[in-house]
């Protein structure tokens, strides 16, 4: 994590360019307190997460990034302490986008989670294909079809 000074500096210095240049922008502050947590979060984990999300709105960010956390209430004390809209890392372990909303969060970013899960799907593919020789990786695909349809010009 950076220095909250210096991360404060950098976020005020990006609004003021945005606005000089007449820009509408919205700037995501991200604090990283909880996405490297071993163990149960501590309140000094949520008050340096609120203070830093909080200095950060302050300093120009119109929107606040904390990444790591999964438990309910924890997002929802989050979402209440923070002053600034409250974007969510989601997960396999997170709630559901419309229960992260009404916990008041107002972004939801999945990450390279996507990105994974295809990879695994090719990983996992080739694995059955060398090592038993079956296809099974294809069922419930798209047909060819449907394919075409999907990518045929508008």
């Amino acid at each position: 994590m950076l220095d909250a000074t210096l991360a404060t500096e950098r976020i005020q210095a990006g609004r003021e360019a945005a606005d000089a240049a007449g820009m509408s922008f919205v700037l995501n502050a991200r604090t990283d307190v909880y996405l490297h947590n071993e163990g149960a979060p501590s309140a000094a984990m949520f008050d340096m997460a609120v203070s830093r999300a909080n200095t950060y709105y302050a300093a120009g960010a119109r929107c606040v990034f904390v990444p790591g956390v999964t438990d309910a209430d924890l997002i929802e004390r989050l979402a209440d302490a923070i002053e600034a809209p409250l974007n969510i890392l989601a997960g396999p372990a997170s709630p559901s986008t419309a229960e992260l909303q009404a916990m008041g969060v107002a972004r939801v970013s999945i990450g390279g989670s996507l990105a994974s899960a295809c990879l695994t799907l090719v990983e996992n593919a080739a694995a059955e294909l060398r090592n038993i020789g079956t296809y099974s990786y294809a069922k419930d695909t798209f047909s060819n079809a449907v394919l075409n349809r999907r990518f045929a010009p508008p």
